[in-house]
């Protein structure tokens, strides 16, 4: 954990930081120690919304809580990490329409269906919360479903 913390005070890349931390689980390290300081990162990384970071912040934050709630899960890492799949998801929509690439529109749909799975879990904690997003999961499902037809070739 310790070293997890020098690596973020030394600004080295979340690859590097995940790493360790998943070290540290392996090693004994307490897992609510570890679970904190994931979602601690996790939250620091879906802050970042520099318009260059738009895709990169989000897949970030959502490595990090991936981590926290494997360590232990919560209600509020649940919710976070939900949060952060649609926010991915509604970054994704607004850029595919530009670049019409089909992985991006494949990544959408990946980002709600993570959602969706996801955010039921806080819905004890945060029934309002979750039900909003779970509503934007919907409708960016469909708009990632719609792209996915369209921009994906079928392999029949």
């Amino acid at each position: 954990m310790q070293k997890a913390r020098v690596e973020a005070d030394l600004g080295l890349e979340a690859d590097t930081l995940l790493t360790t931390l998943g070290r540290g689980l392996e090693n004994g390290e307490d897992r609510t120690s570890v679970a904190q300081y994931a979602r601690s990162l996790g939250q620091v990384a879906s802050k970042d919304t520099v318009a260059a970071n738009r895709l990169t912040s989000p897949r970030t934050a959502i490595r990090y809580f991936r981590l926290a709630d494997s360590a232990q899960a919560t209600d509020t890492t649940a919710l976070l990490w939900g949060n952060a799949d649609v926010v991915l998801a509604r970054n994704l929509a607004s850029e595919i329409p530009a670049t019409k690439r089909c992985e991006m529109a494949k990544e959408l749909a990946d980002a709600v269906a993570d959602a969706q799975i996801v955010l039921p879990r806080a819905g004890r904690g945060f029934p309002d919360t979750v039900a909003n997003l779970l509503r934007v999961a919907d409708q960016l499902g469909t708009y990632g479903t719609q792209l996915t037809k369209a921009l994906c070739p079928r392999k029949d």
